[in-house]
C-alpha cells in the first residue's frame, strides 16, 4: 500500500507527520494559512502546480481509491470539513449543498478574485470525481454553479468557474 493510501485510510502519516484526523481538527484559520495538506486529502492523478513534492495518484492507486470504503467514507469526511471552511453544508439528506450558517463569515476568507481557494475547490472536485463520489462533486458544483450564477460571479470568474466544470469530467477524459 501507498503512504498516500494508508494516510487516506486513516492509517498513515503525510510528508509532514500529520494524521487525517489531525487535518480534520484544524482550525478555519489555520487551513487558510496551511498550503500543503489538500494535496493529501483529495488527491489527483496529476502533479501540484502549488504543492510540487505531493503525492501523485497512479492508476492501481485510483482503482483502488474507487472502490475501498474506508478510504471514500474518510474522502467525504475530508469534503465535510472543508464544506464547513467554506461556510457550506449538506441538507438534512445529503443530497444537496447550500450555504451554511456562517457562510458570510466564510466567504470573506474565499470569495475573491485569484483566491488561492477557487483552485482548491478545482482539486476537491476532482479528486470526488477520481473516487467516484460523483454525487458528492455534482451537489459540490451546482453550489458553486448557484454562487456563480448568483451575487459571486465576479468573485469566482469564468476561468475559475470553467475549471469546476471541467473537473467533472469522467477519469480519462470522456465525456
Amino acid at each position: 500500500m501507498s503512504a498516500l493510501l494508508d494516510f487516506l485510510r486513516g492509517d498513515g502519516r503525510d510528508a509532514r507527520g500529520r494524521g487525517i484526523a489531525e487535518i480534520w481538527a484544524l482550525t478555519n484559520d489555520e487551513l487558510e494559512r496551511r498550503h500543503d495538506f489538500i494535496q493529501w486529502l483529495f488527491p489527483l492523478d496529476t502533479a501540484s502546480g502549488a504543492v510540487p513534492q505531493s503525492p501523485v495518484l497512479g492508476p492501481e492507486e485510483v482503482a483502488i481509491l474507487r472502490r475501498d470504503r474506508a478510504i471514500r467514507a474518510n474522502l467525504r469526511r475530508s469534503l465535510d470539513r472543508m464544506l464547513a471552511f467554506y461556510g457550506l453544508a449538506w441538507d438534512g439528506e445529503r443530497r444537496a449543498i447550500g450555504l451554511g450558517p456562517d457562510f458570510r463569515e466564510q466567504a470573506v476568507v474565499w470569495l475573491s478574485p485569484g483566491n488561492h481557494n477557487l483552485l482548491r475547490l478545482t482539486r476537491i472536485l476532482r479528486s470526488l470525481v477520481l473516487a467516484g463520489e460523483t454525487d458528492a462533486a455534482g451537489a459540490l458544483f451546482a453550489c458553486l454553479e448557484g454562487l456563480y450564477r448568483g451575487p459571486y460571479r465576479r468573485a469566482i470568474g469564468p476561468q475559475s468557474f470553467a475549471h469546476w466544470a471541467a473537473a467533472l469530467r469522467p477519469p480519462g477524459g470522456a465525456g
